[in-house]
């Protein structure tokens, strides 16, 4: 069985507001696969307190080490707000989500803070940008823009391979 450490989630935070979550544990096989989903069941707890992105992705880099276990973890958080058009952006050495707008893609601004697991006293900021109605957020991962960077046009290929929330104003989210 080929097991590894890549995952994403879709977390409801009220009626307005949702959670997009994408995370790659370094390695492959069952370390990497039990480390992910540590990761992701402490993040359910840690949104269950209403804890903040930033906050979030500093408690997680206390749960794994690369001195100890040598694994660390990208994980990107993106609370998207439809009614407030608004997307925040919380990055721990993730790829940016792509948002297309229009027929447009755009990569989304982020400050791109130490992967998970680096340092247990890293601190993160969060990047707030506007998503008009009708905006389609996608996620990367890193294997499939690897493999995008192999061709021309890296973003457009690599959002082939991801997933997408789209933005509406009654927030009826449709994940793809």
């Amino acid at each position: 069985m080929d097991v590894g450490g890549d995952w994403y989630d879709l977390i409801a935070l009220d009626e307005h507001r949702l959670l997009l979550v994408v995370g790659d544990v370094s390695g492959r096989g069952l370390t990497a696969a039990t480390t992910m989903a540590s990761l992701r069941y402490a993040i359910h707890a840690y949104v269950a307190q209403r804890d903040s992105p930033a906050s979030l992705l500093s408690k997680l880099s206390s749960l794994i080490s690369v001195d100890s276990s040598g694994q660390i973890a990208t994980v990107l958080f993106a609370i998207i707000d439809g009614p407030a058009h608004q997307i925040s952006i919380t990055n721990a050495g993730h790829l940016p989500p792509l948002m297309i707008t229009n027929g447009r893609a755009e990569l989304l601004p982020t400050e791109v803070g130490l992967p998970v697991g680096v340092d247990a006293g890293a601190s993160y900021r969060t990047t707030h940008v506007s998503a008009p109605a009708g905006a389609t957020c996608w996620r990367l991962r890193t294997g499939s823009s690897s493999a995008a960077a192999k061709r021309s046009t890296p973003a457009l290929s690599a959002c082939a391979c991801g997933s997408a929330v789209t933005v509406t104003r009654s927030m009826s989210y449709s994940a793809r």
